[in-house]
C-alpha cells in the first residue's frame, strides 16, 4: 500500500504545477525517501504560501539534514508570510521548534523586524529573550525601530532595546548619534548611555558631529561625549568651547568636567594658547575640575603673560586648595596690578592665615583695586590670629597701610577672648574708619541695598554704569525703575548670583550659571512661563546669548518672578519667594523670525 494515501511515488512537479498544496503538505511527510520530502519542501516555498509554514516548521527537526535544510531555505523564501505563523509558534510555549524559529525569523531579515519589536513588550520573557537575539543578529534593519523604543517606548521595552543596540555595536552608532537630536534631554541621556556601551567605536562619529555638525547635532555629540568622558575626546571638546552657540559651549564644559583630570593639562595649555572665547571657557573648566587642576595652575602663576598668571590665581581661589596658599602669597609683588588683585582675592577666598602678613604688604599699594581686594581677603579670612599682624601693620611707617589695617581691624571685629585693653583699642578703631578704606571697600560684601560703583566709557563710546546689589531679585527690581538715555547706554547690576543688566531692549542676563544648565535630576516642582521678550528670545535662538528673558511662574508657590531660561531646552530657576528650584522647559517658546 503506498503511503499517506498517495498511489505510488509522489510526483512533485506535477503537483508545483497544478498548485496542490496540501498533496505537497502531505508529501513533505513522505518516509523512506528524503529525496520526495526535500523536493515537497522546496515546492512549498515557492507558492509563497502562508499556510505552508507550519507544515515546513516541523520540517525543521525532519531526521535527515537535507530535509531539514530545504525547509530552511523554504520559509526564507516565503518571507513576510512566514512571519506570523512563526512568531505564532515562537510564542507557544509547547512548541518544540522555538531554536528553528528564532533561526528563520533572522533569516527573513527585515521583513521580520516589525513583529520582533512588538514582541519585546510581550509578557512571556521567553518570548522577549527570543526576540531580542534574533533583531540583534539582523542587526541593521532592526536599528531604525529600535532607536523609535528608545525614544517613545515603555520603560521596559526601552531597556531592552538599548541593550540591543548596544549589543549591535559599530552599524548602530551613525544613527544613535543622528538620534541624539531629540528635544527630550531624558531621551538624550538614553541614547548617550548606549553610545557608552558600545565604547571607542562611538567616538569618531560623535566628534565628527560635535564639530561639523547642525545644532542639535553638537549639542547632542557633547552632552553624549559628557556620559562617555572618554580622555580622547578632550581635544575636540575644548574646541567646541569655541562654538558659536552657548547650549554647546556649555555641554562641552560639563563633558569635559565629566573627564576631569585627564582633561587639566590639555585646558591648561588651551588657557595660555587658544582663541579668546576658548581660554575663558578652559579657566571655567579648570575651577570646576577642581583639585587636580591645582599643581598645573600653580605652575602658569609663572607663566610670561600675566593674563595667564591672573588668570590661573583666579582659578586657585575658587577651587579653594591650601597647597595653593603659599604660591599664591608669591605673586602678591608680581609686577602687573591684575596679578596682584587676583591673588588678594584668592587668598581671601582660600582663607589661610599663612596668607594675613604678605596680605598686609598690598594695604598700601598703588592700585586702588588691588586695596580693595587687599580689604575684602583679610576681612573674609578674619580669624582671631589675624588680629596680631594687623595690629603690628599699624605700627607700619605708611599712612595708607596704618589706616586700611585700622578698618579691617575694625571690621572683623575679633580679638583674644579675655584682653580688654585689645577690646577697647579696637572699639577706638571701629570709631576711626578711614576714608580711603571706605573709599575701596567693595560694598556687596556687607551690604544690603543697590549701590553705585564706577561709570566708565569704553573705545566704542559706549557708557556703562555699573552697580552691585545683595541678590538678583533687588538688582531686577532697581533695574525696573531705571530708563536708557540713548542706545549706547547700560546698566548692569552684579550679584552673587550673577550679573543682570538693562539696556535699550530691556532687562538682560548676563550668563546663566552652571547649576541652571545641568538638568537638575531632583527638582523641586516644574515651572512654567508666563511671557517673555522677543527681542531676547531671538538673540537666544540665534545663539547670541545662553538665556531670554520671560516672567516663571513657580510651580510650588505660584509666585510670578523674571529670570533667564535657555531657548528650546530646560533650565533649573530659583523661586525667589519659597527657594523652590523650578524644573522650566522652553519649547514651547519659538522664535519664527530666523
Amino acid at each position: 500500500m503506498a503511503p499517506l494515501g498517495f498511489l505510488g511515488r509522489p510526483n512533485i512537479a506535477k503537483m508545483a504545477r497544478c498548485h496542490d498544496l496540501e498533496g505537497l503538505i502531505r508529501a513533505l511527510e513522505y518516509p523512506n525517501d528524503p529525496a520526495i520530502r526535500s523536493a515537497a519542501a522546496a515546492a512549498l516555498g515557492e507558492t509563497g504560501d502562508s499556510r505552508a509554514v507550519h507544515p515546513l516548521i516541523r520540517a525543521l527537526n525532519d531526521d535527515e539534514e537535507e530535509v531539514r535544510f530545504a525547509a530552511f531555505k523554504a520559509i526564507r523564501i516565503v518571507g513576510r508570510p512566514a512571519v506570523e505563523p512563526l512568531m505564532a509558534e515562537l510564542r507557544d510555549d509547547d512548541s518544540p521548534h522555538h531554536d528553528n524559529v528564532a533561526k528563520e525569523l533572522v533569516m527573513i531579515g527585515e521583513g521580520a523586524v516589525e513583529p520582533l519589536v512588538a514582541a519585546l513588550a510581550d509578557e512571556n520573557e521567553r518570548v522577549v529573550t527570543a526576540a531580542a537575539v534574533a533583531l540583534a543578529e539582523i542587526r541593521g534593519p532592526a536599528i531604525p525601530p529600535l532607536i523609535t523604543e528608545l525614544q517613545n517606548g515603555e520603560s521596559s521595552v526601552r531597556d531592552i532595546a538599548a541593550a540591543v543596540l548596544a549589543y549591535i555595536g559599530t552599524p548602530a552608532v551613525r544613527r544613535l548619534v543622528i538620534a541624539l537630536m531629540d528635544n527630550d534631554p531624558g531621551t538624550r541621556r538614553r541614547i548617550a548611555g548606549v553610545l557608552k556601551e558600545i565604547g571607542p567605536a562611538a567616538l569618531p562619529d560623535l566628534t565628527t558631529f560635535l564639530l561639523a555638525g547642525d545644532l542639535r547635532q553638537r549639542h547632542g555629540a557633547a552632552e553624549a561625549l559628557g556620559y562617555i568622558a572618554d580622555p580622547a575626546t578632550v581635544e575636540p571638546l575644548i574646541h567646541a568651547l569655541d562654538d558659536m552657540n552657548p547650549d554647546v559651549r556649555h555641554a562641552a564644559a560639563e563633558a569635559l568636567v565629566a573627564i576631569g583630570e585627564p582633561a587639566v593639562l590639555p585646558l591648561t595649555n588651551a588657557m595660555k594658547t587658544a582663541a579668546p572665547g576658548i581660554r575663558d571657557s578652559a579657566a571655567d573648566v579648570l575651577e570646576q575640575i577642581g583639585a587636580p587642576a591645582v599643581p598645573p595652575l600653580i605652575a602658569a602663576m609663572e607663566e610670561e603673560g600675566s593674563s595667564i598668571r591672573s588668570r590661573a590665581a583666579d582659578i586657585l581661589g575658587c577651587c579653594g586648595d591650601p597647597a595653593a596658599a603659599l604660591p599664591l602669597t608669591n605673586v602678591l609683588g608680581d609686577p602687573d596690578e591684575n596679578v596682584r588683585q587676583a591673588a588678594a582675592e584668592a587668598l581671601g577666598k582660600i582663607g589661610d592665615l599663612r596668607a594675613v602678613g604678605p596680605l598686609t604688604t598690598l594695604l598700601d599699594d598703588p592700585d586702588g583695586n588691588v586695596r580693595m581686594r587687599t580689604i575684602e581677603a583679610l576681612i573674609r579670612i578674619g580669624d582671631d590670629r589675624a588680629t596680631a599682624p594687623l595690629l603690628a601693620a599699624l605700627q607700619n611707617e605708611t599712612t595708607e597701610i596704618r589706616s586700611n589695617s585700622r578698618y579691617v581691624l575694625g571690621t572683623i571685629s575679633r580679638v583674644p577672648k579675655g584682653d580688654p585693653l585689645m577690646s577697647a583699642l579696637l572699639e577706638e578703631l571701629r570709631d576711626d574708619e578711614p576714608v580711603s578704606a571706605t573709599a575701596f571697600f567693595s560694598p556687596a560684601i556687607t551690604g544690603t541695598r543697590t549701590t553705585f560703583q564706577r561709570r566708565y566709557t569704553d573705545a566704542q563710546e559706549r557708557v556703562y554704569e555699573l552697580f552691585r546689589a545683595p541678590n538678583p531679585e533687588k538688582a531686577r527690581a532697581f533695574l525696573k525703575t531705571k530708563s536708557i538715555p540713548h542706545p549706547n547706554y547700560y546698566l548692569i547690576v552684579e550679584t552673587p548670583d550673577g550679573t543682570w543688566g538693562l539696556d535699550r531692549d530691556g532687562l538682560f542676563l548676563e550668563h546663566l550659571e552652571p547649576w541652571q544648565v545641568c538638568c537638575t535630576p531632583n527638582p523641586d516642582c516644574d515651572g512654567t512661563i508666563v511671557s517673555w521678550n522677543p527681542v531676547r528670545l531671538e538673540m537666544a535662538a540665534r545663539g547670541l546669548a545662553d538665556n531670554f528673558v520671560c516672567d516663571v511662574r513657580c510651580g510650588r508657590c505660584g509666585r510670578v518672578w523674571t529670570d533667564g531660561i535657555r531657548y528650546q531646552n530646560i533650565t533649573a530657576v530659583r523661586c525667589p519667594a519659597c527657594t523652590a528650584v523650578n524644573r522650566v522647559d522652553s519649547t514651547s517658546a519659538v522664535c519664527y523670525h530666523l
